[in-house]
């Protein structure tokens, strides 16, 4: 009897430590997968400067990068397309440098090289999105290691993509976009005023 029970503890806990490594292997490649599309996504993708135009640097977010909307329906885009509507006699270029899941710190040590390299006449950030969670002095120490685990994220990013797009019957998602409540109160960008 105490050899079944011996046998049964040793393969629960073989069990466990199993699936501890190959929750840690999975992290570790989300992690070099994501350092990866950070480093292609900033050193490969070369500045538009034009040298006659009005330019304008955007920094931030998925909010700004486009997240599901896509960067030509992002806010950047929509501004350069509003301000040049408004001012047809001044050429405005814009570069839309927002990144998905990036963080305050991680925008700010790259501005220098943002600036170097696109020498903007104006900087538009829109950030703090992904800080506040995870600073709050609220949240113990276990908490803010389990949310900043690149499984637990892409685990919650399906869930709330699941709340977006419906999966149906198949189990697949459902393309459409909802617009949230909070969204559909913001302010248009067309209201925002530019003095050249």
């Amino acid at each position: 009897m105490l050899l079944k029970h011996k046998k049964l503890f040793k393969n629960m806990f073989l069990s466990l430590v199993t699936l501890i490594l190959l929750l840690l292997c999975f992290e570790l490649i989300l992690r070099a997968g994501g350092y990866f599309y950070f480093y292609v996504y900033s050193n490969l993708d070369r500045p538009n400067i034009e040298e006659d135009a009005f330019r304008i640097l955007f920094l931030g977010e998925s909010t700004t990068a486009g997240g599901l909307v896509g960067k030509d329906n992002a806010y950047p885009a929509q501004v350069q397309r509003i301000l040049q509507d408004h001012y047809p006699t001044i050429k405005i270029s814009s570069n839309n440098r927002g990144v998905g899941s990036i963080e305050t710190t991680a925008i700010l040590r790259n501005l220098d090289r943002n600036i170097i390299n696109y020498k903007p006449h104006l900087i538009i950030l829109m950030a703090g999105r992904n800080d506040n969670f995870l600073r709050s002095e609220q949240i113990s120490w276990i908490k803010r290691v389990y949310l900043n685990l690149r499984v637990y994220q892409l685990v919650s990013s399906i869930i709330d993509l699941s709340k977006v797009y419906p999966i149906d019957e198949n189990g697949f998602f459902r393309y459409g976009y909802n617009i949230s409540a909070d969204y559909k109160r913001s302010r248009p960008v067309s209201e925002f005023v530019f003095n050249p």
